[in-house]
């Protein structure tokens, strides 16, 4: 006996149905064709359009027929089509209703009818849906091949997933290509900025002296010592012991520079603003203050000093250069007159270094010069040493205001990776409904997203190949299609 299933329901568990019960091959198909020109014979084709599928089925009630009667009324009684499931072919299902009404003819416990099956699209469908896996071609293109074993063209669903995010999704197909995204969103650029690493304010608190040697200048002894002050209310480094020496002597401090947003440490091209105080209140003081910036191995690369050992004048200098080489200076008057551009309320200046180019700002002029043992040289710190000259001490022969007052070292040039996000993210779940035409990106469809121009596609009988296209900074994880086969 041949069990049929319609909406769930073993309908056969209250009718049986009648040996004499057969299905059409397919649809009812209806040709049309044209007349064609005096004399010539036959018609001219144009097309062939398929009916709805009927598909009359005669059954048999056996003994307790109102009950039965009534189970079935209740079962068939739908507003839409339902799985219909002839177990004779139990990999395939119909979308079918009962159409008209459906008599029974009672006679001595036995009743007869026929239920006339209406399958509108007039196919049966597989109960399974056959997965085909995206796999790279000689190409180095995923491409997913599939194989329709049905005898209609049918929609395909694809579950995508990345390793990385994608900006575009694209299927390509000879029967069409559907597009998702934008094929130009790009994955991020190169931001190339100036990054500070390091400020004086508020305080000097992180240096601290972990170098033994005076690094601009080893002959100039570093047995005294520095400390710590306020000016206005402001931290500054200034001189606390001065030491002994035949030459310069007196203290250090060191400070090493923070590693920049990419945790990269090191400068090849800064910029340093920085304020001094540099002020004789008598002619014959001397002092000087150095600010060496220093490599990886703790060796000199770049030194500025401001300088005054004459005791016959106001006269000062402030130089600068590369180890054993000098590659700018200026002199000027350290007095408390305003033309003193170290005067204590001012000390501004600033150093950019490009390559192998040193710009000084100083006394409103830029002091511009090359030197090729700056190429390539990476800073990551900076040395400060303050002291006297000779067998002078601390007292009315000393620079009466001699001071560190700012230091902000800027990192420049830095090119930092700004990555964007992109529409479709790693290891989210994309899916592209073949059968409703949409695009759904984390069970929320994305209808915007579908590029203008895309052709939804199906796949004919046979084999068919369709490629997978992504952002070229994508990465696929995995790639599924699925179909769901047919038959007349």
């Amino acid at each position: 006996m041949l069990q049929v299933f319609f909406d769930g329901y073993d309908i056969t568990e209250y009718l049986s149905v009648l040996s004499d019960f057969q299905r059409n091959l397919g649809a009812e198909r209806e040709v049309k064709l044209a007349k064609t020109g005096d004399g010539v014979k036959g018609k001219e084709y144009l097309t062939t359009s398929y009916n709805e599928n009927t598909i009359p089925m005669p059954f048999i009630l056996r003994y307790d027929l109102i009950s039965k009667r009534r189970a079935l009324a209740g079962i068939l009684n739908v507003k839409e089509p339902k799985k219909l499931v002839f177990m004779d072919e139990p990999n395939k299902y119909y979308w079918a209703l009962p159409s008209g009404d459906t008599k029974v003819s009672e006679k001595s416990f036995i009743g007869k009818g026929t239920i006339n099956w209406i399958v509108p699209d007039g196919i049966s469908h597989s109960s399974t849906i056959k997965p085909i896996n995206a796999e790279l071609n000689d190409e180095g293109v995923w491409e997913f091949e599939i194989n329709n074993e049905g005898t209609e063209e049918v929609a395909v669903d694809y579950h995508i997933k990345l390793k990385k995010e994608s900006g575009f999704i694209g299927l390509i197909s000879e029967h069409g290509v559907m597009q998702f995204g934008k094929i130009e969103e790009i994955d991020g650029y190169d931001d190339t900025k100036t990054k500070e690493i390091l400020s004086s304010a508020p305080s000097f608190s992180n240096w601290t002296r972990t170098i033994q040697k005076n690094l601009e200048n080893p002959i100039n002894a570093i047995n005294g010592s520095l400390r710590f002050s306020t000016y206005n209310g402001k931290q500054i480094i200034t001189l606390d012991k001065v030491g002994s020496g035949l030459n310069w002597h007196g203290g250090v401090l060191d400070v090493r520079f923070a590693a920049d947003s990419n945790g990269e440490l090191g400068s090849d091209n800064w910029y340093l603003y920085s304020e001094i105080g540099f002020e004789a209140f008598l002619y014959d003081q001397s002092g000087a203050i150095t600010l060496c910036f220093f490599d990886e191995n703790e060796e000199a690369v770049f030194s500025f000093v401001v300088w005054k050992n004459t005791v016959t004048s106001y006269t000062s200098i402030a130089s600068w250069g590369v180890p054993g080489k000098a590659m700018g200076s200026t002199s000027f008057i350290a007095s408390s007159d305003a033309v003193n551009p170290f005067r204590q309320d001012k000390g501004y200046f600033s150093i950019t270094k490009i390559g192998s180019s040193i710009e000084v700002f100083l006394l409103g002029k830029k002091f511009r010069s090359e030197n090729t043992d700056l190429l390539n040289k990476k800073v990551v710190g900076c040395q400060v040493f303050i002291g006297q000259h000779g067998n002078r001490i601390i007292n009315e022969k000393y620079v009466s205001m001699l001071f560190l007052k700012k230091f902000v070292f800027q990192k420049l040039n830095i090119v930092k990776w700004i990555d964007l996000v992109n529409r479709y993210a790693a290891n989210s779940d994309i899916y592209i409904n073949g059968t409703e035409t949409k695009l759904y990106v984390d069970n929320l469809p994305q209808g915007k997203d579908e590029v203008k121009g895309t052709k939804w596609f199906k796949v004919p009988p046979g084999k068919t190949k369709v490629q997978l296209a992504l952002s070229s900074f994508a990465e696929l994880e995995s790639a599924t299609a699925e179909i769901r086969e047919a038959w007349v």
